[in-house]
């Protein structure tokens, strides 16, 4: 897990600070890194899902040495597409949800992926392509709704 959460929290650390993308596209491709990270590491998400509905200090530790970090990088992006009126304000763990949990959730469940009519295990066409879809969609229902 470790070894794992330690590429995740690299890769997703870069798109944060990198000063040369535009803040909505660093979050879009955190959003497809993520996806993809899913795809390759199904197991983080299965261990984060038992782990998550207990109290212990493994989902402590998870949540103080990788998650909690990258937290106010990803936020600093998020409050100046907010202010810019680029997205709407969302809390925070939304987000997060949609992302880690949303966007993995066909490669962490084969059994059910596959009643679905998914493949198991995908192809990297299908990674990419499952990763831009979801990217997509939550970077466009991030948008300000207009009334």
């Amino acid at each position: 897990m470790e070894h794992a959460l330690a590429a995740a929290e690299s890769s997703w650390r870069r798109l944060a600070d990198d000063p040369h993308l535009d803040d909505l596209e660093a979050l879009r491709q955190a959003i497809v890194y993520q996806v993809m990270f899913s795809a390759a590491h199904p197991e983080v998400l299965r261990i984060m899902s038992h782990e998550g509905a207990i109290d212990s200090p493994r989902i402590r530790y998870v949540l103080e040495h990788f998650v909690e970090p990258l937290r106010p990088l990803v936020e600093r992006r998020i409050d100046r597409l907010v202010a810019a009126g680029r997205i709407r304000q969302v809390p925070y763990a939304t987000v997060h949800y949609l992302v880690v949990q949303g966007g993995g959730a066909r490669y962490a469940t084969p059994v059910e992926t596959e009643l679905l009519g998914g493949s198991h295990p995908p192809d990297a066409d299908d990674v990419r392509h499952h990763a831009e879809t979801v990217a997509d969609i939550i970077v466009e229902g991030l948008k300000p709704v207009s009334r």
